[in-house]
């Protein structure tokens, strides 16, 4: 497994299960190789698993010596030498006494009953997760901080709603939430509301699962002809198969639509993005990993509309960089997980609604060091290194 893909399924299972414990639960992750694994894992990915570990407040760690090799491990593999370096580190960031509950970012709903509402489709293991595990997954590889949440009532807050979520709402609870906050809705939340007849919250009367390859929908492409983005005019994106099944809305007004689709003779046939006033529509089903989500169109938006509203968040610009934002009174601490191969001077962040004069990091032997920035607006230059695959924990003061 790559580094981006270990922070993806992380994001998307082990994220969603420390929701589910209270603060005061030990948290000590296994850092086993896998008997089942063709290779030994090396000594700088075992450190990075660990490392990935860091965003949920970990009491300690747990160290299987047979799980690693299945026969025992070895002192020449290199295991006991990076568990030694990394100790003071690990203290040090134990020692900033985070709480998991102040985690912020994207709000995405969690309740042990939504279970029940899952299709189960093939015989994946990961078949058995709720779409909102995979939609809390897709907002971390765009770079987007998040949390998963198993409350109701929200305020001044942006959430993430999948028909997963909805059907654990009640219909009094979902007005409440469109009226105090900036929800993002995935296809399959559009379908839920129609079914409970709240379309009204999108301005919406009508919606339809058209799937995916049915023949007609092509291409995705920005509305504004004018727009450049990444230097390209025009952008488009597929959206057939890997884009997941889309769901076509008929809007009655009072939206801004930022992409439309069209069909394979270039004619266009429904809005796809759109924003309106405290709400924006992704309208496909997030319920699986459809790899062509991932593309410079769809991103340029999602973080358009994320970073729009009076709520804090972290944003990368850089993918493959999985942001974790903790705020606790005047302290705010940012944990940057790197799952690429390539290393980086310097990372540029989107930081809306978070407020500090002084960064500092946390290095190596445990000790904070000042750390220099730029910022222009909500765009912060953070001039220190980001390792490849590794954590690295800022604290802004």
């Amino acid at each position: 497994m790559t580094g981006k893909g270990y922070i993806h399924y992380f994001n998307k299972a082990s994220m969603g299960v420390r929701a589910m414990c209270e603060d005061d639960v030990l948290i000590m992750p296994e850092i086993e190789h896998s008997a089942a694994s063709r290779y030994r894992r090396s000594p700088r990915f075992m450190r990075f698993a660990l490392e990935t570990a860091i965003p949920l407040v970990l009491s300690g760690m747990t160290y299987s010596l047979y799980d690693f090799v299945a026969n025992g491990t070895r002192d020449s593999f290199g295991y006991g030498a990076v568990v030694k370096e990394e100790q003071p580190f690990m203290q040090g960031v134990l020692d900033l006494g985070l709480r998991f509950s102040s985690l912020t970012g994207v709000v995405v709903p969690i309740d042990p009953r939504s279970c029940y509402y899952q299709e189960m489709k093939g015989e994946r293991l990961e078949d058995l997760l709720p779409g909102e595990y995979h939609a809390a997954g897709y907002l971390s590889a765009m770079g987007i901080s998040f949390r998963y949440s198993r409350e109701k009532r929200f305020k001044r807050q942006i959430v993430l709603m999948t028909k997963w979520s909805i059907a654990t709402f009640t219909d009094e609870e979902l007005s409440d939430l469109f009226a105090e906050n900036f929800v993002l809705l995935d296809g399959s939340g559009v379908l839920a509301l129609q079914e409970r007849s709240l379309l009204s919250l999108i301005y919406a009367r009508s919606a339809a699962n058209k799937g995916r390859d049915n023949g007609y929908h092509t291409y995705e492409e920005c509305a504004d002809k004018t727009l450049s983005i990444d230097g390209v005019r025009g952008l488009r994106a597929s959206c057939r198969t890997a884009a997941g099944d889309f769901v076509e809305v008929d809007y009655i007004g009072g939206v801004s639509v930022k992409t439309e689709v069209y069909g394979y003779r270039m004619d266009r046939l429904a809005p796809a993005i759109v924003m309106g006033q405290g709400f924006a529509v992704i309208p496909y089903i997030l319920n699986d990993n459809l790899l062509s989500q991932y593309c410079t169109l769809r991103r340029h938006f999602l973080l358009e509309a994320v970073t729009s509203y009076k709520a804090p968040v972290a944003v990368s610009y850089e993918e493959g960089v999985s942001p974790y934002l903790y705020l606790d009174g005047i302290r705010q601490t940012l944990i940057l997980t790197n799952g690429n191969v390539d290393s980086f001077d310097e990372i540029r962040m989107c930081l809306p609604n978070v407020f500090f004069t002084e960064v500092y990091r946390l290095g190596r032997d445990g000790k904070k060091t000042p750390v220099r920035f730029r910022r222009l607006g909500h765009d912060v230059w953070l001039q220190t290194e980001i390792e490849y695959l590794s954590s690295t924990v800022l604290i802004l003061e």
